[in-house]
């Protein structure tokens, strides 16, 4: 199974993943990263901390290559953000 790593991007500080996790393709890597944006953002939030829109999730496969993004903004329901 290929491995995949989770990168955190809030502002300008990026939390890079060390460890990756193998799943059994791409789109259950971009399923996982969008729970990990979601989750990232519930515990910014609930502990009354700012968690900007425009954070993310990268998904990398095994040689440091980007394949796919998971945006914050994008995760929102548009009721929420307004």
């Amino acid at each position: 199974m290929p491995r995949f790593f989770f990168h955190l991007a809030i502002d300008n500080r990026a939390t890079p993943d060390t460890e990756g996790i193998e799943l059994l393709d791409l789109a259950h890597a971009k399923v996982e990263a969008e729970a990990n944006c979601r989750g990232f953002a519930v515990e910014e939030l609930r502990f009354g901390r700012a968690f900007p829109l425009t954070s993310k999730v990268e998904v990398c496969d095994e040689r440091g290559k980007v394949v796919h993004v998971a945006w914050t903004k994008d995760l929102i329901p548009e009721a929420a953000s307004t």
